[in-house]
């Protein structure tokens, strides 16, 4: 019934359209449920990977995809909706692939920082959300701070000033 198969862009994506000829529809008996009144003839339109299309919906049906989609969804999806959500990652402003590689581990060893203060310390969590009101204007000194006031010993934290006293020269 479709003679005529032509490869055109729909919606901006490369598409097969299929057409039947008007002589053809003319006399069908299934014309009334096939297509409407004031149309002459009959038009498909399918991507030119619905083949692959289909394996992947078909693949993705599986109890392996599912377990595998659980499994992202609570392991990968919270941690990037949190670093996107809460800590400014929608966009970075940062020049050069560099930067924003600072910028990105920046905000995943915050992430990684208040994952653990929240599940070994959660006293101490409360301490440091008080230093990190504290010290907001202060940037991202906040963290130095939380290390040395909560979780190093006071002979480390002694020792972690000292360190930062060399690498600003004060």
């Amino acid at each position: 019934m479709f003679l005529k198969c032509h490869l055109l862009y729909g919606r901006g994506h490369l598409v097969k359209k299929y057409f039947s000829l008007q002589s053809d529809c003319k006399n069908c008996p299934l014309r009334k449920t096939c297509i409407s009144d004031k149309a002459k003839t009959k038009k498909v339109q399918h991507s030119i990977y619905k083949a692959e299309l289909e394996r992947a919906k078909a693949r993705q049906q599986t109890v392996k995809a599912r377990v595998m989609k659980r499994k992202r969804s609570s392991t990968v999806e919270p941690v990037w909706g949190t670093l996107i959500n809460f800590t400014g990652m929608k966009r970075l402003n940062a020049r050069g692939i560099k930067a924003a590689n600072k910028m990105l581990l920046l905000a995943a060893t915050v992430y990684n920082l208040k994952k653990w203060l929240r599940y070994n310390a959660p006293k101490t969590a409360i301490k440091a959300m008080a230093l990190i009101k504290a010290n907001k204007a202060a940037g991202f000194d906040f963290l130095k701070i939380i290390v040395q006031q909560l979780v190093l010993s006071p002979i480390a934290a002694l020792k972690f000033s000292v360190c930062k006293m060399c690498f600003t020269g004060k």
